[in-house]
């Protein structure tokens, strides 16, 4: 019951965390910036995923029985002290908006202001409405939610089974494990950068969230076809991790480019909720899935089947033309 109640508790401060972040870039950075920053801020998952493997891998393997507390104990209060540290720093060093900013001139504060200016009446055509209201009615905003729901089906591969996965094709020390599960996380922030860059560079989201999706899911299905040999599974889960880190990075490019004000709010909220739902059904799913079976292999496959759905659903219900996007100056 302890862990029921803390988990319910961690997903509740979560919950708002994300898309607060993803709304709050936009009142810093024009679309045509947006990729590129947003996967500036998607690099915490990475750095994230690569650190916390190492450490984590460490903490389990030498931490047991110091002070009396178990090993997963001082994984928990070990890893999650930093997070106290950061939201003290937070509140007192981030200003809200430009113009708050004592760290940019008047000049700097008016430029900023003026692209952002730019962005506004670019989405001013093809928006239906500024307020929350508007975004509970926009359609676009359940496709872009499914499109999200997706997503954590990938990460759940990434962060509930990569460790099993290196297990079961031969490795056995928890040590290595957690070192070897660091390294799909740093090729993936690399292949995310470029991935952003060149999206920011055309101008271009759907299609570059398709490709991701098909990286992903490839990379998902391969696994489950060839899960015993560890290097091959390392190479396939760093694919995997460049298409999983691009996809979550691109796809708040999507929804920022048709929503502003209060329904930018409401609607990345919205967005953000009902796509967390995929990272609830995505383990019970995927475990169902390997004890009917009797084999994992068919859980990846099941992902695989998903995210290209949700690809799918993103390019083909999201007109180009609802994106209205400047390029960047």
């Amino acid at each position: 019951m302890q862990f029921y109640v803390a988990r319910i508790a961690l997903g509740c401060a979560e919950a708002g965390f994300l898309p607060g972040v993803i709304l709050y870039l936009t009142y810093w950075y024009p679309s045509g910036r947006r990729a590129r920053v947003t996967s500036r801020f998607i690099l915490g998952i990475a750095a994230a995923g690569t650190i916390g493997g190492i450490v984590s891998g460490w903490i389990m393997h030498n931490m047991g029985g110091v002070y009396g507390l178990k090993a997963w104990q001082w994984l928990f209060l070990l890893e999650g002290s930093p997070s106290i540290v950061a939201g003290v720093i937070a509140y007192f060093y981030l200003a809200d908006k430009p113009e708050q900013a004592k760290w940019l001139s008047p000049v700097e504060k008016a430029i900023v202001q003026a692209h952002l200016a730019e962005d506004a009446s670019a989405k001013a055509a093809v928006e239906k409405g500024h307020d929350f209201s508007a975004a509970l009615r926009n359609p676009w905003v359940y496709i872009a939610a499914f499109g999200y729901f997706v997503i954590p089906w990938a990460g759940s591969v990434l962060n509930f089974w990569a460790p099993t996965l290196i297990k079961q094709s031969g490795v056995t020390n928890v040590w290595y494990i957690g070192l070897l599960s660091a390294l799909p996380w740093i090729v993936g922030a690399i292949g995310m950068l470029i991935v952003c860059w060149n999206s920011d560079r055309v101008v271009e989201r759907r299609w570059h969230f398709m490709a991701c999706i098909l990286v992903v899911a490839g990379a998902v299905a391969a696994i489950g076809y060839l899960p015993s040999n560890w290097s091959l599974s390392i190479v396939l889960l760093s694919i995997m991790c460049v298409g999983y880190l691009s996809v979550t990075a691109l796809f708040w490019t999507i929804p920022t480019a048709f929503l502003s004000g209060t329904a930018a709010a409401g609607g990345i909220a919205l967005i953000s909720s009902l796509g967390q739902v995929g990272g609830l059904t995505a383990p019970i799913v995927i475990g169902w899935v390997r004890g009917a079976t009797g084999s994992l292999s068919w859980g990846m496959y099941t992902v695989a089947l998903v995210l290209i759905a949700g690809g799918l659903t993103i390019l083909l219900g999201i007109p180009r033309r609802m994106l209205r996007e400047n390029k960047a100056k």
